[in-house]
C-alpha cells in the first residue's frame, strides 16, 4: 500500500471540508498526515497546508496532491469531499488538464447537470482529441435521454479510435433508440458478433413495445448462439418490457 493510500480518511476529509489545501508530510512521507485532524494542526499557506515540521509544497506539487486524494475520495464513494479537493486542485494549478473530466463525472452522479455539462466542454477545450472524454460527455446525453448528441459524441469518440469498443455499443444504443434499428445493429456487431448485436437490438425493441420484431431478434440470437441466456431469458418474459437499466446492461462488454 502506498504513503497516500495509508493517509487516514479523517485527514483526507478534513483537509476538504475545511478547503484548507492538501497537507504535505515530513519529506519521504504521504502527502497527508494525520496530524491535520487534530485542531490546530494544519494551517493556511499560498501553496498547500503545512503541518508542523513538514515543508510546503509548491502549488503544482500540492494539485498533483490533491488530485490523487480526491481519486481516492471518489473511489471510495466520497463524492463531494472529491468534488472539493478538485476544485482545489483547479485553484492551485489552473492548467491542471485532468481536473475537467473528473469534475464533469462527479457533478453528473450528484444530478448537477449544469456544471456536469459545463466541465465535460471545458474539459473537451483542452483535450478535443480524446476518445475516452468525447466517449464519456456521449454518454452523459444517453443518459438524459439526448440520442442525437449521443450519437453525435459516440460518433466523434470512434472517428479518434476507431476500436474504441466501448463507443461502438454506447452508439449502438443511441441508435437503438432512435429507431434505426439496422445501424444499431451494425454498430453492436463491431464489437460483440452478430448473436449478441441481435440479443441488443431485441431488448431495444422490447422497450419501444415491438414485441413481434423483438422477438425475431432473440430468435436470431439463439439461431446464431444457442447458449446466450440473454435472448432465451427475454423471450420467457416479453410480455414485462425491459427497464432502461436493463437495456442498458444489453450492451455491456463482459
Amino acid at each position: 500500500m502506498t504513503g497516500l493510500r495509508s493517509a487516514g480518511w479523517a485527514a483526507c476529509l478534513l483537509a476538504a471540508s475545511q478547503m484548507t489545501g492538501c497537507l504535505s508530510a515530513s519529506t519521504g512521507h504521504s502527502f497527508f498526515s494525520l496530524g491535520a485532524s487534530t485542531p490546530g494542526a494544519a494551517s493556511e499557506v499560498s501553496g498547500a497546508t503545512k503541518p508542523n515540521g513538514s515543508e510546503e509544497l509548491p502549488p503544482k506539487e500540492a494539485a498533483v496532491a490533491c488530485i490523487a486524494t480526491a481519486k481516492e475520495l471518489q473511489a471510495h464513494g466520497h463524492a463531494p469531499e472529491a468534488i472539493l479537493l478538485f476544485e482545489r486542485a483547479r485553484q492551485l494549478n489552473p492548467r491542471e488538464r485532468q481536473v475537467s473530466r473528473y469534475l464533469a463525472v462527479l457533478y453528473d452522479q450528484q444530478g448537477n447537470d449544469t456544471r456536469a455539462a459545463a466541465e465535460y466542454r471545458k474539459a473537451l477545450e483542452l483535450s478535443p482529441h480524446d476518445a475516452d472524454l468525447l466517449n464519456d460527455f456521449g454518454y452523459y446525453h444517453y443518459h438524459h435521454h439526448d440520442w442525437k448528441q449521443a450519437e453525435f459524441n459516440f460518433r466523434k469518440a470512434i472517428a479518434q479510435s476507431p476500436d474504441h469498443e466501448r463507443a461502438w455499443v454506447n452508439l449502438g444504443l443511441a441508435l437503438g433508440e432512435q429507431g434505426r434499428y439496422q445501424e444499431s445493429f451494425d454498430a453492436f456487431s463491431k464489437v460483440v458478433g452478430p448473436a449478441a448485436a441481435h440479443s441488443n437490438v431485441g431488448v431495444i425493441l422490447a422497450s419501444h413495445q415491438r414485441q413481434a420484431e423483438a422477438d425475431s431478434e432473440f430468435k436470431q440470437a439463439l439461431r446464431l448462439k444457442p447458449d446466450l441466456p440473454q435472448p432465451r431469458a427475454f423471450l420467457a418474459h416479453l410480455d414485462h418490457p425491459p427497464t432502461e437499466t436493463e437495456i442498458q446492461t444489453a450492451g455491456r462488454l463482459e
